[in-house]
């Protein structure tokens, strides 16, 4: 009896354990209530519980919001057996997804439709996906350059995203390397890039995929893209680049100090000066006082707004400095006085 309900179990159990095993692994970059950052390392703060979107060809449609294939089974790992750095593809607000998952764990870009990403090659994040591509750059036989929208996609300024276009632009098929879809690979916050030039024009692609600008400065392949502009179809192809870095301005410089002290030394004098010509009214009817008067009220005006700009530096911005410039204007530019006829 006891020998018959051990064999009861094991038939109960050998099956659901194949079965697990027969499922699909899927692979989840950071475990829940986790995120992952711009580098790539898992940050505190994500939702505690969350699912991907699965599109079901069977049926035609996604899945219940929430929900995932029951043969699914995650695994925390990020992908391996990289050839390259794995591309981080992100949601936007108001975007068409940028890539789409499939029952059976294949992942297609919304930029490249020929291509399925197998389960091993990403991992899944509640903001995106870390997709391992399996191009070999290390191949000199098989360079690329970056495409930023990827085929049939480019870039809409009014959008500021990527747009499906019914065919790449006869322009991309001058470029000799095959192209892939993602943008810059730039360290600064924020995901920002800008349109640094244009091709043949600014910049001239080399063998190796890197580009030249007309300075002799050489850009690796991994910190631009090329793109067309949707509203500007005549003009050729754009480089999308990483902003540049600016340099911190030097607080500790003098002349920093000196300038507006001097400032505040001038407004100083010039507020002496006109107490002491209001203190003389023997001179009110003067014409020349008057004149001599309204200028030193302007110098002084403009000199201490000068020195609130020097002293506020960057933290002046806005409807203030928008306030004070238009300020400085007027001052500088007085309404000349109306001519009065003599009689």
């Amino acid at each position: 009896m006891c020998l018959s309900r051990v064999v009861c179990v094991l038939v109960i159990l050998v099956p659901a354990h194949i079965a697990v095993f027969a499922g699909q692994l899927i692979y989840k970059c950071c475990q829940d209530g986790y995120y992952l950052n711009s580098k790539e390392q898992c940050t505190k703060g994500g939702p505690l519980t969350w699912a991907p979107a699965v599109y079901s060809p069977t049926n035609k449609s996604f899945l219940n919001p929430g929900t995932v294939p029951s043969d699914w089974y995650y695994q925390l790992a990020k992908p391996k057996n990289c050839h390259q750095k794995p591309a981080f593809v992100y949601y936007e607000p108001n975007v068409f997804p940028p890539f789409v998952i499939f029952i059976n764990g294949s992942l297609i870009l919304s930029s490249e439709v020929s291509t399925l990403v197998a389960p091993e090659n990403y991992c899944l994040d509640s903001s995106g996906a870390l997709i391992c591509f399996e191009q070999d750059f290390s191949d000199n036989t098989s360079i690329t350059v970056q495409k930023c929208c990827g085929s049939r996609g480019e870039y809409s300024e009014q959008k500021e995203s990527c747009s499906p276009a019914e065919a790449d632009h006869p322009d991309f098929k001058s470029i000799p390397h095959r192209t892939i879809q993602r943008f810059p690979d730039c360290s600064e916050p924020g995901g920002a890039y800008v349109i640094g030039g244009k091709l043949n024009s600014t910049h001239w692609l080399q063998d190796d995929g890197t580009l030249k600008d007309s300075g002799g400065r050489i850009l690796p392949k991994s910190q631009y893209c090329l793109e067309k502009i949707l509203e500007y179809p005549e003009e050729p192809i754009h480089i999308f680049t990483c902003p540049p870095r600016v340099k911190p301005r030097h607080t500790h410089d003098i002349r920093f100090t000196l300038y507006p002290m001097g400032l505040f030394l001038s407004v100083f004098f010039l507020a002496v000066t006109l107490i002491a010509s209001c203190l003389l009214p023997s001179t009110y009817h003067v014409l020349h006082w008057r004149c001599q008067t309204n200028h030193v009220a302007c110098l002084l005006i403009g000199d201490l707004l000068l020195a609130i700009t020097q002293l506020s530096s960057d933290a002046l911005q806005g409807p203030a400095c928008i306030g004070i410039g238009m300020s400085i204007i007027s001052i500088s530019h007085p309404t000349p006085p109306k001519k009065i006829p003599l009689k």
